[in-house]
């Protein structure tokens, strides 16, 4: 039974990147809202924005992307950002931004903690920084829903297991590099008009 939930989550991990890989090409500036959810589907979450509005599109708790689809007052696409991009992370503002802001940006967290060692709770996303390192961002909230700190750590996974993934990946990739563009990997997935 165990073999058989590794062997269905490698292929699961699989088909949710081929759907990933075809995300920039799919998506086009000017495309309208049915053409976007026609290409992506129902998003995760849609929240209003002062000219428009945001489709969003999570893999957390398991993936490590959260794409925000921007739509302008007239439906049409304006811009797609993976909000796990770096410039996406450092643009959090220690002291300013509310557990409000952090929603409309990165979506549902992964998880939500505390420790002893800080009064408040503790929201965890997962992401790729780069090719084969995986790490979570954590968002630090006081009573309030104010962010009081930023962190991001590493996420350790089971030498085996990675190795597994990896080669099982590799010939899956090996196959689908003919038919389809390379995987976006860290900020390549970010593109606006």
């Amino acid at each position: 039974m165990n073999r058989l939930w590794r062997l269905c989550s490698v292929w699961g991990l699989a088909l949710w990147m081929a759907a990933c890989a075809s995300l920039p090409g799919a998506l086009k500036p000017g495309m309208s809202r049915d053409e976007v959810l026609a290409a992506l589907g129902r998003p995760t979450a849609v929240h209003p924005l002062p000219q428009g509005e945001r489709l969003q599109y999570s893999q957390q708790p398991s993936g490590r992307h959260v794409l925000n689809v921007d739509l302008g007052p007239d439906g049409k696409l304006l811009s797609v950002v993976d909000a796990m991009s770096a410039a996406v992370r450092d643009s959090v503002e220690v002291g300013v931004w509310t557990q409000s802001q952090v929603l409309m940006t990165f979506g549902l967290p992964a998880e939500v903690g505390r420790v002893a060692s800080f009064e408040g709770d503790i929201w965890t996303w997962r992401y790729q920084e780069s090719p084969g390192v995986f790490r979570f961002f954590h968002l630090y909230f006081d009573g309030l829903g104010i962010v009081r700190r930023v962190q991001s750590t590493d996420e350790y996974l089971d030498d085996r297991r990675l190795r597994v993934l990896d080669r099982r990946l590799d010939r899956w990739l090996d196959g689908k590099q003919s038919h389809s563009s390379a995987l976006p990997q860290g900020d390549a997935l970010v593109w606006g008009v």
